[in-house]
């Protein structure tokens, strides 16, 4: 399933809605595996970092990191994860990174985290999303 928030105009708790739905989405379809997608590592300094707390740290470090028994990974543009199958959750991603995204052939749902109102605009004009 698609899943995206609202730009309620509160970036870290967006997040972390996002980030929440995707960590119950993943233990409730036992693929126990989330894979946060960024353009690069840095992105998760700032609203991520705000969000998570030392989680996105850890990412930024290892790669990956154990959450009451869900593996998370990090994935950016040039660095591939060991993501086998899961939920992705997209966070701040252009619209043509969220197109290869919605294509990804691991994705069991896919959880959007827009920047700008226009890209989630153009989300929902494609897809049929479920606002959370």
């Amino acid at each position: 399933m698609l899943y995206h928030t609202k730009m309620s105009g509160e970036a870290v708790k967006d997040f972390q809605t996002a980030f929440a739905k995707a960590i119950v989405t993943a233990i409730e379809s036992d693929a126990n595996e989330v894979l946060i997608y960024v353009h690069g590592k840095t992105n998760l300094d700032g609203i991520i970092s705000e969000a998570i707390g030392g989680i996105a740290s850890k990412l930024q470090k290892t790669g990956a990191v154990n959450i009451e028994g869900v593996k998370v990974y990090l994935e950016t543009e040039k660095k591939r994860s060991s993501f086998r199958s899961g939920v992705i959750l997209a966070s701040h991603v252009s619209t043509k990174l969220l197109n290869k995204i919605l294509s990804d052939h691991r994705a069991t749902d896919l959880i959007y985290v827009p920047w700008a109102s226009e890209e989630l605009e153009l989300y929902l004009e494609k897809n049929n999303s479920t606002e959370l």
